[in-house]
């Protein structure tokens, strides 16, 4: 109990101090944005790509004609958001590098661009990785990478290799059943 108790008030401790150092930056109120608008953002974005991809409603049977193109669509999907990547990376040191503020400057003209942006390429960053993982998962199983090859060993480790079409692993020892 006393163990917990020390934990909570670590990361309490710990929760405080970010708070701190986030609270002294003169960025503060640009991450105080994206922190508002990210989330808001995210959720259109992802609702408006679940549309354009047709993958509102999860259906087995029959195959869906979706399953058809999104070889074509995923690739592109994950390249864009790839791409996102790095620009909202460096939108973020510029919003954070350039504070935004309530005057009018080049300075602040510049870190307020950099929120806009950073803003924008976060939540389409993410919206498109969640389109993806969605899509790749409702018509392969075992993909993306990742997710595909965690599902794989535990499938593996369970001894379920029939769902990979490699058979039993284990063949049943006559001996070893008959010792009771």
């Amino acid at each position: 109990m006393i163990e917990a108790l020390f934990i909570i008030g670590l990361l309490g401790a710990l929760m405080a101090f970010i708070g701190e150092f986030l609270g002294s930056l003169e960025a503060f109120p640009a991450i105080c944005t994206g922190a508002a608008l990210v989330p808001i953002l995210f959720v259109s974005e992802y609702t408006r790509m679940l549309r354009a991809y047709d993958l509102q409603e999860i259906r087995r049977d029959p195959l869906p004609p979706e399953r058809l193109y999104w070889s074509f669509r995923g690739p592109a999907l994950r390249l864009r958001t790839l791409g996102l990547i790095p620009i909202s990376v460096v939108a973020w040191a510029c919003a954070i590098g350039f504070p935004a503020a309530s005057r009018l400057d080049r300075t602040s003209a510049i870190g307020w661009a950099a929120t806009a942006l950073a803003i924008a390429g976060t939540a389409r960053m993410l919206a498109g990785t969640m389109v993806y993982f969605r899509g790749a998962q409702w018509f392969d199983p075992m993909s993306p990478a990742l997710i595909g090859s965690y599902r794989r060993m535990m499938y593996w480790l369970s001894e379920d290799a029939e769902f990979l079409g490699r058979g039993q692993l284990k063949q049943p020892n006559e001996k070893e059943r008959a010792v009771y």
